[in-house]
């Protein structure tokens, strides 16, 4: 018997971006656009800059571009730095059943780690479209349940 985690890994790697639904599609690629203004608005917020810096600094290996910048930063650092920049003015999105800031936590990461490999659009769609509904997944699962009252 798989245990949740093999499921959830099995789950993604079997998912195809064939299988995504048209809607789910246009959603995700609306989701993704719209973060991307975001991060540009945040590029400008007050402090922006510092956490730009500070993991320019670190150096490493230039993998994903800093949108705005322009500067090839190492994954990690590109992700954190959009993840940053995006929550900047609290533009982002929310999903109010379970606080899920989905695309400021996925968005980030797949636009760096896309770049990085060389994937396609398509994989980045996917990428995105998986992250946001098992963040949303997850977090309901997590959720606690309201109580039951008693009946007297």
């Amino acid at each position: 018997m798989a245990n949740v985690e093999t499921t959830i890994a099995r789950h993604v790697l079997r998912t195809t971006y064939g299988d995504l639904p048209a809607p789910v599609v246009a959603t995700t690629k609306e989701r993704i656009i719209d973060t991307i203004g975001v991060i540009v608005a945040g590029s400008a917020a007050c402090g922006s800059t510092l956490i730009a810096e500070e993991l320019a600094s670190l150096g490493g290996k230039p993998e994903a571009t800093v949108l705005v910048t322009g500067q090839k930063l190492p994954s990690a650092h590109a992700a954190q730095i959009h993840g940053s920049w995006s929550n900047a003015h609290a533009f982002d999105d929310n999903d109010d059943r379970n606080a899920f800031k989905g695309c400021v936590t996925v968005v980030p990461v797949a636009l760096a780690l896309a770049e990085s490999q060389a994937k396609t659009g398509k994989v980045l769609i996917l990428a995105v479209a998986l992250g946001l509904d098992l963040g949303c997944r997850i977090g309901l699962a997590l959720r606690p349940k309201p109580a039951i009252p008693a009946r007297h």
